[in-house]
């Protein structure tokens, strides 16, 4: 079983410091740029607030996570499927991240409280949901999601209109101005990173427990 990790750490995040370095911008400029506001994020960690904050599904490293609690943002958590990822967890996300399943609808009862998000990101983990368990991926965002929640999810382009009708029934509004916007950034030479093609890929939705009409 070592070996086995040994190998998929070499494999997989033989560049992971330069593979962090461009998450971690592509995770700044979203947070600048998304329109929350500070408030919504950077909160007390002795307030022990439950609602806002941000979090990673499918967080790998925990780079964001990481990165986002080191900025002041509080709760911040990340979810990973995959066990193989503790021998490169960031030393910052030690703490906050957890191993759960995402392709089982999480139970909450785990940690004895019920977190609501305001920034949930999701790249590259929506893809390699089984179809099948696709829908309980979905609730686990929709149920974890506060009021005005902003999601920053990356799917294949062929998926975006399938993506897009189920989170619509959930509440997720699709963003498309700010999903341009963002796209544009993500496609500038000074962030430009090891997926390219993710820019293509993005979606932004802003969550809403009724429909208020505001603007995505």
């Amino acid at each position: 079983m070592q070996a086995n990790i040994k190998e998929y750490t070499t494999r997989h995040y033989r560049s992971y410091t330069q593979y962090n370095r461009w998450l971690q911008a592509c995770f700044l400029t979203a947070i600048a740029h998304i329109g929350l506001p500070e408030s919504a994020l950077l909160k007390s960690a002795e307030a022990k607030s439950i609602v806002g904050g941000l979090c990673d599904y499918g967080c790998g490293t925990g780079i964001i996570v990481a990165t986002a609690w080191n900025l002041g943002v509080f709760p911040a958590m990340g979810l990973e499927l995959s066990k193989n990822v503790q021998p490169v967890l960031h030393k910052d996300a030690q703490s906050l991240v957890h191993l759960l399943d995402l392709s089982d609808v999480i139970d909450w009862g785990a940690f004895r409280t019920n977190f609501k998000f305001n920034f949930q990101w999701a790249t590259e983990i929506a893809d390699h949901i089984a179809p099948e368990n696709r829908d309980n991926f979905c609730a686990n965002l929709a149920n974890t999601a506060n009021d005005g929640a902003y999601l920053i999810l990356t799917v294949q382009e062929e998926g975006r209109t399938y993506w897009q009708g189920k989170l619509y029934g959930l509440g997720y509004y699709y963003a498309a101005s700010r999903t341009d916007e963002l796209a544009s950034i993500w496609s500038m030479p000074s962030i430009s990173g090891p997926c390219t093609w993710l820019p293509n890929n993005l979606m932004v939705f802003r969550f809403e427990t009724e429909d208020k009409h505001v603007t995505r």
